[in-house]
C-alpha cells in the first residue's frame, strides 16, 4: 500500500504538547484514566515516529524527544509496566474478577510492546541514544531479561492465533496464552534495541558498555540465538519464519534468506567483536571461543553475499581460532545499578497484593457500559488509514490466511476472504465485533 507522504497522525504543535504532558506513571496508577490518556498518547506518537521513519521525511517526534528529555520517561514506563506485569498481573488472575472482559488487563499488557515500538522508532538515532544518558542500564538490563525470555520459546508453537488454537480455554487461560504471544513480539523488538545501542559505542556510557559486554554477555547471547532461533519452526513437517509480525510458511532456500531480526544480530556482534575499545574489555578465551568460532559454519557465500562486510567478520574469527585472544586486564570496577529497576522495587515492596486488590476494584472490574465507552473510546484513537499504511502488505483473512479482500462490515477491524470464511469465523469474532460497534 502506497502511502501518502504528507499523512500525519499529529501536528507538530500536538507532538510538543503530547510530549510535554507525558509524567511518570506510579504502579498504583496503572490501568487508571490518566494511565489511559498517557496511553492513548504515547500510542499516537509512536505512530507519527514510525510513520515518520517509514516515508523519510522530518522525523519531529524524535526532535521534540530529544529536546524535552523525555526518553528516559519513555523507558520509566516501560520499566514500571514490565514490574506490574511480573508482581501484580499474576495476583490479579487469581482473584475473582466480576467483569467478564479482560480488555482493561490486556491493554496494560500490550502496553510494554507499544513503548518497545516507540522506542525502537527513535532509537537508531546517536543523540536519541545520547539524551537516554543512565536510563539504558536499565533499558540494557530489560531487554536482557526479555531476551532470555524469549529464548525459551524455542520450541513453543506461535504461528496459529490464540483464538484459533484456545477456544476452549476460559478469559484468564486465554489472557495468559496472549501474554506469551505478546511477551514473543516483545523478544525481537528488545533484540533490535540491542542492536540499535551496539551502533553507538562511543556515545553510551561505560556502564552501559560493561553492562552489554561484561555483566550480560550480549556476544554469546547473540551467537546462541542465531544457533536456535526462536524465530524459525519446522511444523508438520515444513519450516515457517517469524517475519513482519507475522509466520510465512518458507522454503530451503528462503532460510538462508537473512530476515531483519537475523541482519540486526549480525551487525551487532561486528561492532561488538570487531570495535578495538570492546577487544579490550571482552574476554574471548575459553568456552566463549568455543561458541563464538562456531559462527564461522553460519558464514557462508550466501549470507556474506547479503551482508557482505561479514567478510570482516569471519576473517577475526579465523585469526581468533588460530591465536589465543588477550586477556582483558583486571582493573577497580564501580558498577552501576539499574536505578529504575531498584526504586521502584524499592518503593512497593510488600504492596503488590495491595495494589492488586485496589486497582481490581477501581480499574478493572468494569460494568457492560463502561467497558463499551472504553471500547469505543480506543476506537476513536485509531486512524485505519494512518494504520493500514504501517502495514508491511496486504491484510489476510482472519480464518485461512490468504489474502484479505473484504473487511468486516460492522467493526472495519477483521478481514477476510470471501463470504463462507466470514461466516465461518463468527464464531470466535461476534463477542469483540459487538463490543466495537454497540
Amino acid at each position: 500500500m502506497k502511502m501518502d507522504a504528507n499523512e500525519q497522525v499529529l501536528l507538530p504543535q500536538e507532538i510538543e504538547a503530547y510530549l510535554e504532558s507525558l509524567q511518570p506513571i506510579t504502579i498504583p496508577d496503572i490501568g487508571s484514566p490518566k494511565w489511559l490518556t498517557q496511553r492513548e498518547r504515547i500510542h499516537s506518537l509512536s505512530l507519527q515516529a514510525s510513520l515518520d521513519v517509514k516515508s523519510d521525511r522530518e522525523e519531529i517526534v524524535k526532535e521534540y524527544l530529544v529536546t524535552l528529555q523525555k526518553v528516559p520517561l519513555l523507558i520509566h514506563e516501560l520499566i514500571a509496566t514490565e514490574i506490574w506485569r511480573l508482581k501484580v498481573f499474576p495476583l490479579l488472575l487469581k482473584m475473582e474478577n466480576s467483569s467478564k472482559s479482560t480488555i482493561p488487563l490486556y491493554l496494560v499488557l500490550y502496553q510494554e510492546a507499544a513503548l518497545e515500538s516507540f522506542l525502537e522508532a527513535v532509537l537508531f538515532h546517536e543523540e536519541v541514544v545520547e539524551s537516554s544518558g543512565d536510563s539504558l542500564i536499565d533499558l540494557v538490563d530489560y531487554c536482557y531479561r526479555n531476551a532470555i525470555i524469549f529464548m525459551s520459546f524455542q520450541d513453543e508453537d506461535f504461528s496459529k492465533k490464540s483464538d484459533e488454537i484456545n477456544n476452549d480455554l476460559d478469559e484468564k487461560l486465554r489472557l495468559e496464552q496472549q501474554k506469551r504471544e505478546i511477551a514473543f513480539e516483545s523478544g525481537m523488538k528488545c533484540i533490535s534495541l540491542l542492536s540499535y545501542m551496539t551502533q553507538h559505542l562511543k556515545t553510551i556510557p561505560l556502564g552501559v558498555l560493561h553492562r552489554l559486554l561484561v555483566v550480560h554477555d550480549v556476544p554469546l547471547l547473540f551467537t546462541n540465538l542465531l544457533y536456535d532461533p526462536p524465530w524459525i519452526k519446522e511444523i508438520n513437517g515444513g519450516k515457517k519464519k517469524y517475519t513482519d509480525g507475522k509466520w510465512n510458511k518458507i522454503t530451503s532456500s528462503d532460510v538462508m534468506k537473512i530476515s531483519k531480526t537475523e541482519g540486526q544480530i549480525w551487525i551487532a556482534l561486528i561492532q561488538l567483536l570487531l570495535n578495538p575499545d570492546c577487544q579490550k574489555k571482552y574476554d574471548m578465551s575459553g568456552y566463549k571461543k568455543e561458541q563464538l568460532l562456531k559462527l564461522r559454519s553460519k558464514l557462508n557465500d550466501v549470507i556474506i553475499e547479503q551482508i557482505p562486510v561479514l567478510r570482516e567478520l569471519l576473517r577475526f574469527l579465523e585469526h581468533l581460532s588460530l591465536f589465543d585472544a588477550p586477556v582483558p586486564k583486571r582493573g577497580v570496577i564501580i558498577e552501576q545499578v539499574p536505578e529504575i529497576w531498584e526504586c521502584l522495587h524499592k518503593e512497593y515492596k510488600g504492596k503488590w497484593k495491595e495494589i492488586a486488590t485496589t486497582q481490581l476494584k477501581a480499574h478493572f472490574s468494569l460494568s457492560m457500559d463502561e467497558l463499551q465507552t472504553l471500547c469505543k473510546k480506543l476506537t476513536t484513537s485509531f486512524d485505519l488509514q494512518n494504520i493500514e499504511a504501517m502495514l508491511p502488505d496486504i491484510p489476510l483473512c482472519a480464518q485461512c490466511g490468504s489474502k484479505g479482500l473484504k473487511r468486516c462490515s460492522r467493526c472495519k477491524n477483521e478481514w477476510y476472504c470471501g463470504r463462507p470464511c466470514q461466516v465461518s469465523h463468527w464464531s470466535k469474532h461476534q463477542s469483540a465485533c459487538n463490543l466495537m460497534v454497540n
